[in-house]
């Protein structure tokens, strides 16, 4: 479970705090891999593409009703011009009614 592969679902969790349900995307990847933004694309888009159809509402019926929330987290800090990029991913999002953000793993979880 990677951002990868974007056809599956990486995390799905609940935020205690307002109730929504939260798709977390593991990313992995270093930002001097080329493919690495087209690659966050396609598995934020298949992550719209889920909460959108009625996969998430056929498979969690009781979360029908809850707002929604796409997390990255990264292994790798992202450079500014990376930044940038994750902002106007983040726009794009929020147009959908989903909440985005992302966030850099903590140093005491990676190697």
């Amino acid at each position: 479970m990677t951002v990868e592969q974007p056809d599956v679902v990486d995390f799905l969790s609940e935020d205690p705090d307002s109730g929504r349900v939260v798709l977390t995307i593991s990313d992995h990847l270093p930002w001097t891999d080329g493919g690495h933004r087209k690659t966050l694309e396609k598995k934020v888009e298949a992550y719209l593409r889920f909460i959108g159809g009625t996969d998430l509402v056929d498979r969690y019926p009781d979360l029908a009703e809850r707002g929604t929330a796409i997390e990255i987290v990264l292994e790798h800090a992202p450079p500014q011009e990376a930044i940038a990029f994750l902002e106007n991913l983040k726009d794009l999002v929020k147009g959908t009614g989903v909440d985005f953000f992302y966030l850099e793993l903590p140093s005491r979880y990676r190697e």
